[in-house]
């Protein structure tokens, strides 16, 4: 009896403990922090607090299915947005939970504010009274370190790079998600593996979203150098890195850059499969060559996608069907000793289009036919990667690492330096043109001597802005150092500079309004790659028509960017003793004060637009008593409502001369060349004004600023490369 009682009693026990389990709630979201501006209040009865209360729980209801929702609710002007993101792996379970959570939390924490945002690990949830869908939000008000830093800070930080920008790519070239989670091995021994999240919300378009994950993540080496995980987020995307799986492992949107090292081969060589097929090898450090598509030429879908191993078969299939330029952007050197073979992926959006090679060491003794014919296949490809000739991609860890020439080669190109192959003094010294042995025109320049840098410094400068490659900037092929002689060898761009074409009474007539427009978009995107897309963060610091140069097509490419460490040596980041550039195109606090950011630049920026609206050179107003600049003029004008009467007569009234645009551009580089750098749009701001049809909200400041320039525009243009990533 008293072993039936006690069967009798654990069975009542375990009958409560299950009834009490059953009735626990699922486990709260982990509430990560909220923004509630205190500048916009409602009053706590009222139409906006009516609506706010019917808004919010049918956000929740309705984001549940898909991850996503956003709504309007009443009318104006007590008429409350809002929008509710679910993260991409959160199953319908958890999204729910989040959800309701957020809606009681976020009127307890900010319980009068008309507009807020909360967020959570799995969620966010945000309202304004005024509506903020398809807009960028580029602030981030979130940060959260999660306290711990990598054994090898370098190494953690490459890979987390890397990650970061696959992420990036994946997401803004996924409309459906906007959604990328992916993780990488870090090749040290006893390492972490890190792993990456991004997200933005679904109201952007897949380039907003790609703009702000680029802002979010734009700071990691100034910010997070070393750290194992952090969490940045903001009101229209974030992103989250850790050194554990924090994610979910088997969502479709998972991404592996790189397998994860085995810490040691084991004693016999397994057979591995995998979705593009067999690899029969010991695993070791992964071997990784990461071909980045830079503008495509041909033929893209399915490029790489016959699922073989047979080196053969892959090198006939991409030779028929692709033809697209590709370089090196990184190449780590294999095991001594050690065979491999690989695969090819294509995991990665068009927009970025990455081919990965994964390589597995092989041991001498089970060598595969493919080892010989990987080199061989690299080799054929050279001709077509960036680079002059495809000189050193095997052999650099860059493909775009500059040729390097001889001075008795580079003397030959351009008749030893001759008057008739002078195209004229740029930034730092004379241009020539040339043409090398093999028939390719170059640009080739002939540095001053006032070099305070010593050959390596040199070199390592040159090697910084090789790696800068974008449509709109002019491409670095070479260089050459002899004694006191420093040469660079640049693309050559038949149409010269937009200053040699604008200004010119009959050659001004190439550029009808359609051209200017193109051109302005081109120095727009060329810009934003340089203060924000490139490794190195550029501000030129001499924008200007004579450092614009037109190819054969008339797309611009900026020109002389990088240089600064080569010509100055008191300056430090963000500020010179010694500000140098073009009087007429340097911004107030530049001149004045030798203070620089990107914002100077987009002061210069402002200046060209207005040229090329008004055909007019910036130092033609000087004589004029009231409005002695061309950005004072313009504004007067403009002020007056006769914007009409800045554009240039020779495109006026002609079919390609839009007036919507040509307004919208008066109107943009007005706000640009405003006094105060802090009153100025960013580029990727400029961009997005340039973009959308809806009027421009911003009315600009009059522009007070007067210097009287020279009759002929100084050519001085020294410029910075102002690095928020460790060299």
């Amino acid at each position: 009896m008293a072993c039936s009682g006690q069967l009798n009693y654990f069975a009542r026990f375990f009958l409560l403990s299950l009834f009490l389990v059953l009735r626990l709630p699922i486990s709260l979201p982990a509430y990560l922090g909220n923004y509630c501006p205190t500048d916009s209040n409602f009053t706590s009865v009222g139409a906006y607090q009516s609506n706010l209360d019917l808004l919010l729980p049918s956000l929740a209801s309705e984001a549940i299915a898909t991850g996503y929702h956003n709504a309007t609710t009443g009318r104006t002007p007590d008429q409350p947005h809002g929008l509710a993101l679910c993260r991409g792996d959160a199953s319908s379970a958890v999204c729910r939970t989040c959800l309701n959570t957020s809606v009681h939390d976020v009127r307890q924490r900010c319980p009068l504010g008309k507009s807020s945002t909360i967020w959570y690990d799995d969620c966010l949830l945000r309202y304004s009274d005024r509506s903020f869908f398809s807009e960028v939000d580029a602030s981030f008000p979130l940060y959260q370190y999660n306290g711990y830093n990598a054994s090898d800070p370098a190494a953690f930080h490459r890979v987390l790079t890397d990650l970061v920008g696959v992420l990036v790519e994946e997401a803004s070239g996924n409309a459906s998600s906007l959604f990328a989670a992916g993780w990488a091995s870090v090749p040290v021994a006893n390492a972490s593996d890190v792993y990456g999240l991004v997200q933005c919300t679904r109201d952007l378009s897949t380039d907003d979203c790609g703009r702000c994950l680029r802002d979010a993540v734009a700071n990691l080496s100034s910010c997070c150098y070393g750290q194992l995980g952090m969490k940045i987020y903001g009101q229209s995307c974030y992103f989250r890195y850790e050194n554990y799986p924090f994610f979910e492992l088997s969502s479709g949107s998972a991404v592996l850059l790189s397998p994860p090292p085995a810490a040691s081969p084991p004693s016999a060589p397994p057979s591995t499969s995998t979705e593009t097929g067999t690899n029969r090898g010991v695993p070791c450090v992964p071997f990784l060559y990461i071909l980045k598509r830079q503008w495509m030429t041909g033929q893209i879908v399915n490029c790489f996608s016959p699922s073989n191993d047979n080196l053969q078969i892959i090198k006939t299939y991409t030779s028929s069907n692709c033809d697209i330029e590709f370089f090196f952007r990184e190449q780590e050197q294999l095991m001594e000793n050690n065979r491999y073979s690989f695969h090819f992926s294509t995991i990665f959006p068009p927009r970025l289009f990455l081919a990965v090679v994964e390589v597995q060491c092989q041991t001498k003794r089970h060598p595969t036919p493919q080892t010989e014919s990987t080199e061989n296949l690299f080799r054929e490809w050279k001709p077509n990667l960036s680079g002059l000739n495809g000189n050193e991609v095997l052999q650099e860890r860059d493909g775009s690492r500059p040729t390097s020439f001889d001075f008795a080669t580079v003397a030959a190109a351009t008749n030893n330096f001759s008057d008739s192959n002078k195209l004229g003094k740029g930034g730092f010294g004379y241009v020539y043109q040339g043409s090398l042995p093999g028939g390719q025109e170059v640009a080739v320049k002939r540095l001053s001597t006032n070099s305070h840098q010593g050959l390596q410094e040199f070199k390592t400068e040159v090697m910084v802005i090789a790696k800068l490659q974008h449509r709109n900037l002019v491409r670095l092929l070479g260089y050459c150092i002899q004694g006191e002689e420093k040469i660079l060898i640049y693309e050559y761009m038949p149409n010269k500079s937009l200053e040699a074409i604008l200004f010119d009474p009959e050659k001004k007539a190439l550029l009808d309004w359609a051209t200017r427009f193109d051109i302005i978009g081109g120095i727009i995107r060329g810009l934003i790659y340089l203060h924000r897309d490139s490794v190195s963060r550029i501000t030129h610091r001499d924008l200007k028509p004579n450092n614009i140069l037109l190819d054969k097509d008339m797309n611009p490419k900026i020109s002389d960017f990088g240089f600064a460490r080569i010509f100055m040596d008191e300056q430090n980041q963000g500020n010179t003793r010694k500000p140098a550039g073009t009087l007429g195109y340097m911004s107030p606090e530049y001149t004045i004060k030798g203070l620089f950011s990107d914002k100077s630049d987009v002061y210069s920026f402002g200046i060209i637009v207005l040229e090329l609206v008004t055909g007019k050179r910036s130092n033609s107003f000087h004589e004029l008593e009231d409005t002695p600049t061309l950005a004072g003029y313009a504004w007067s004008v403009w002020r007056e409502g006769k914007a009409d009467d800045l554009v240039d007569a020779s495109i006026r009234g002609t079919p390609s001369c839009s007036m919507n645009q040509v307004l919208r551009c008066i109107h943009i580089a007005l706000l640009c060349v405003q006094d105060r750098a802090v009153d100025r749009p960013d580029m990727p701001a400029v961009d997005r004004m340039m973009a959308n049809d809806c009027d421009i909200a911003q009315t600009p400041k009059k522009p007070t600023f007067t210097l009287e320039p020279p009759a002929q525009p100084e050519t001085r243009n020294e410029m910075t490369v102002t690095s928020l990533q460790g060299r």
